[in-house]
This record gives structure tokens, C-alpha cells and sequence, in this order.
């Protein structure tokens, strides 16, 4: 997307200040715009902490949003309501913050919690704690095996995260998600064993599940649900797709690379209908060639 960016740092630490133009499929949203902010570092060689929080507005451009030291869940009420051509439910602000910690030279562990909206803290249940989790742990050359990587991660996305009641503040960008590419009401684990038999041939053997509920980005909470509504983890009829693939890389650094990949995938309940089932095979091909 079409931005700009400041960006400082001061060892260990690194400010990212930005505004960017978003895009959207629908006609009737012609002025979509996101800002954010995000510090980050890492300390003691072995800890790693960031602090990100990040605006989608719309309708206009808000120069407010430009200064770098601004505090969107302080200032954002102010900014918003001081313009008539914000609807009621004001601006939509997204944080988060993340870790990785390596407990060892060759493990490290990694998360991130999301808040959209709403105080898990207060009302976990209540359907406007729009919020997601990801976990993940990193190995290298696990049990002696050499040159070998073990990676596993999970995501969690819950029903109404990323969503709003003023369309034009969706997290999205033309029809991507902005944030996990899984989405709202959805989830998605995935394993991955990487192995270099020599310094050009790599293989590597993966899984992956993941779940959508019925839930979209763009359906927001109903407006005559009772105030009280809780969301549901993977509402309604849930979709999963397995995904076991095989995969072998060979690699002439400078020069060339080539990829190649056989998955196995079995689907359940596609597109949120029960027992409608698609079983599949994939082969994907690449071949990369850098020119003198």
C-alpha cells in the first residue's frame, strides 16, 4: 500500500511511526485510511518485547493521526467526535503486544495477544472483547539432530475481531485481512520439520489445520442481539481443512533455486455447510533464476 513512514532507533529499541492508504472492494468506500505505531526491542540477547497499537479510519483524512507521539486509545475519542462526518461509534483502534524469549541457544518461544475492542480483562465473554492469541516455539538442531528446524505455531482469532459497525473501518485492505491472514472466527495450527542434507538441498514436511466458524470479517455483531450477547469460539458450522505437504528445495545461492511441493488436503464442511466434503491434491512448482 501507498504510505509513509518514520522510523528511529536507539539500540535496543525501534519507533515505527506510519499512515497508509487502504483500499476497498465495496463502491461506497472511496477514503480508507490506517496509522499505527510500534516500538520494539531486543534486550539481554535473549528477550525480545514490541508494543504496537494501529487506527483504520474513513470518510476523510485525519492529519491527527500523523503525529508520531500520539496516543490513539487516549486521543482517538477527541480526534473523532471533533468531526461531524464520524459516525457514533467513532474510529477503530486495534492493539497488541509480543514476545520471544530464547531459553536456550537453539529454543525459543514466541506470542502475541490482540485487543480490538472491548476489556478481556473485565468481560472475557461479552461479544465486544474482540481479541486473538498466537503461540509459537522455535527449535534448531533438535535432539542433536544438525541442521534441522522444528517449528510449530497457533492462532486464534475470535467472532468479531477486525470487524466494526461503520464498514469503512473493516481491517481489511481490498479483501485481505489486516492482521492474521486467517481472518475473524477462525483458527489455525501448523508444523513444520525443516532438514539441509547439503548446502543446496533442503526438505522440509509439514501440517496444518485450520478452522473457520461461520463468522466473517465483514459481519459485524447483529444490531438487535441482546447487550448482554456472548461471541462463540468457531460459531455455527465449523470449516477445517487438513493440509499434510512434502517439500524439497535446492538452492545455488547467488544463482538459482528450485522449489518443489506435494500436499495431501482433505476439507470438511466447505463453506459452512454440513458434511459438503473436498479431498484434493497439490503440486506447486517454482523456479527462480537471478540474471548476471
Amino acid at each position: 500500500m501507498d504510505m509513509i513512514k518514520l522510523q528511529a532507533t536507539y539500540e535496543p529499541a525501534t519507533f515505527t511511526a506510519f499512515t497508509g492508504i487502504l483500499e476497498d472492494m465495496s463502491a461506497e468506500i472511496n477514503d480508507k485510511y490506517i496509522s499505527g505505531h510500534r516500538v520494539e526491542g531486543y534486550f539481554w540477547d535473549r528477550f525480545g518485547l514490541g508494543l504496537s497499537e494501529v487506527v483504520v479510519y474513513g470518510n476523510r483524512f485525519e492529519p491527527g493521526y500523523l503525529n508520531p507521539v500520539n496516543i490513539y486509545l487516549i486521543n482517538e475519542q477527541p480526534i473523532s467526535r471533533a468531526d461531524g462526518r464520524v459516525p457514533g461509534s467513532g474510529d477503530n483502534i486495534l492493539m497488541s503486544v509480543d514476545m520471544r524469549l530464547r531459553l536456550m541457544d537453539d529454543f525459543e518461544i514466541y506470542g502475541e495477544l490482540m485487543v480490538d475492542d472491548g476489556n478481556p480483562a473485565a468481560n472475557f465473554k461479552h461479544w465486544d472483547t474482540k481479541f486473538g492469541i498466537l503461540a509459537g516455539i522455535y527449535l534448531t538442531d533438535p535432539f542433536g539432530i544438525a541442521d534441522t528446524d522444528f517449528h510449530a505455531e497457533y492462532a486464534f482469532i475470535n467472532q468479531y475481531a477486525y470487524t466494526h459497525v461503520n464498514p469503512v473501518n473493516v481491517y481489511k485492505h481490498f479483501t485481505t485481512p489486516i492482521g492474521h491472514q486467517i481472518g475473524s472466527d477462525a483458527d489455525n495450527l501448523w508444523v513444520e520439520l525443516r532438514r539441509r542434507w547439503t548446502d543446496r538441498l533442503e526438505t522440509t514436511f509439514g501440517y496444518e489445520l485450520e478452522r473457520h466458524g461461520s463468522g466473517d470479517i465483514d459481519k459485524q455483531h447483529p444490531a438487535d442481539a441482546p447487550k448482554d450477547d456472548v461471541w462463540t469460539p468457531l460459531s455455527g458450522i465449523t470449516e477445517s481443512e487438513h493440509r499434510l505437504s512434502i517439500g524439497a528445495n535446492w538452492v545455488v545461492i547467488g544463482h538459482y533455486s528450485v522449489y518443489a511441493e506435494w500436499a495431501r488436503v482433505w476439507r470438511r464442511n466447505l463453506g459452512n455447510r454440513r458434511d459438503v466434503r473436498e479431498n484434493s491434491n497439490e503440486i506447486e512448482a517454482k523456479f527462480l533464476y537471478r540474471f548476471p
